[in-house]
């Protein structure tokens, strides 16, 4: 049936549980982006006594379950945060997206990781005159400041080229914008780390942090296993309230739905993104277009819950909806799944220590691909 959430990007056949030791260095909770490149990191440092304890699989959270972006300065600055924060501040930020991106690709070929990684091209498509005044307001602030990347303002008529779209007004196009398959990234690091001794322990859920102890830090899994660690990393993204109570309402979990069409002729020579990127495209190597979006059509928007098992029927008509309006496709629908993201209340993502022992890596608001691999080595 549809209702059921499966993930194109691919889910390892579960392995068993393994019994956990009693004690390590470092347990890291979570094994996406953040919790792998942890991992990695860690490892290339010299760290190898760490296991990595995950809820499902390796890579099913939300890094093995999003639009297959990878798309650094999507968000150009606004005058209001420069001001909020400052030049330097915000300068940093903008550049880290794209340094995310350079680090991923020069892992992915150091260790001959086969994960997609093509740099398309992307715009950020405008349906109104008011969008199209708004981006070319924020290309001249990009230039004025000297942090434009060969962004640039596109046409009607060239948009339309490059989307095959019916309704928009031009765009706002950024030359760095790519796609990858995060999934096959993050497992081939995994497959490195577990050779240098780090352990996975999947289909296993952290039930209990006790902080009693001051030289350890003591978890409880569902199955009743203790363990004590010197140091844990919360690799958990939407899922960190539940373990951190005190983020609750800070740090809220969202569920975001996708589509995978059949292969169809090449329509898109760009990515896409649509509506202040609550719709987001790309058309693979395959002719396949995965395609994002449209949760302000759920009864709920994919606020408060965490289950990616299952999706919205109302978010699926409308992404096929406007496949066929704006694109004029109506090719079978292959796959369809939700996965869970974390927000944070100023789309700003939480990283760095909550505690001696504790690290965080959370709240990435949907733009993790460009943020979570170099998070990862602050760790």
């Amino acid at each position: 049936g549809m209702s059921r959430s499966v993930s194109f990007w691919g889910h390892p056949d579960a392995t068993p549980r393994s019994p956990l030791p009693k004690k390590t260095k470092l347990i890291v909770i979570g094994s996406g982006m953040s919790g792998v490149g942890s991992c990695y990191w860690l490892t290339e440092s010299g760290v190898t006594d760490i296991i990595c304890i995950d809820q499902h699989d390796v890579c099913t959270g939300a890094t093995g379950r999003n639009g297959g972006h990878c798309w650094p300065g999507s968000r150009p600055p606004t005058e209001e945060e420069i001001s909020k924060w400052g030049t330097d501040s915000i300068r940093k930020t903008f550049d880290f997206e794209y340094t995310t991106v350079d680090l991923l690709r020069s892992i992915a070929e150091k260790e001959k990781l086969d994960c997609d990684l093509n740099i398309t091209g992307g715009i950020i498509v405008a349906r109104f005159q008011e969008e199209m005044e708004a981006f070319s307001e924020d290309v001249k602030r990009l230039n004025e400041m000297g942090w434009n990347r060969g962004c640039e303002m596109w046409s009607e008529a060239r948009v339309k080229d490059a989307l095959g779209i019916k309704n928009c007004k031009g765009g706002l196009y950024n030359p760095h914008a790519g796609q990858f398959w995060p999934a096959k990234f993050v497992r081939g690091l995994a497959t490195i780390c577990q050779s240098r001794g780090v352990q996975f322990i999947i289909m296993t859920k952290v039930t209990d942090i006790a902080r009693s102890n001051p030289d350890f830090i003591r978890i409880t899994t569902d199955d009743g296993q203790i363990i004590e660690a010197e140091k844990v990393v919360y690799a958990t993204n939407g899922y960190t309230s539940t373990l951190l109570p005190q983020y609750e309402g800070l740090l809220r979990p969202v569920r975001g739905q996708v589509i995978v069409t059949a292969p169809v002729e090449k329509i898109l020579k760009a990515s896409a993104t649509f509506n202040d990127g609550y719709e987001y495209m790309i058309q693979r190597p395959d002719g396949r277009i995965v395609f994002g979006g449209m949760r302000w059509r759920s009864p709920t928007r994919g606020e408060k819950t965490l289950d990616d098992t299952v999706i919205d029927p109302e978010v699926s008509d409308a992404l096929r909806e406007c496949l066929e309006e704006q694109f004029g496709i109506t090719p079978p629908i292959d796959y369809q799944w939700t996965g869970i993201m974390g927000y944070t209340k100023d789309e700003g993502p939480m990283v760095g220590p909550i505690s001696e022992r504790e690290f965080l890596l959370a709240g990435y608001t949907g733009h993790g691909m460009v943020l979570a691999f170099q998070s990862a080595t602050f760790v």
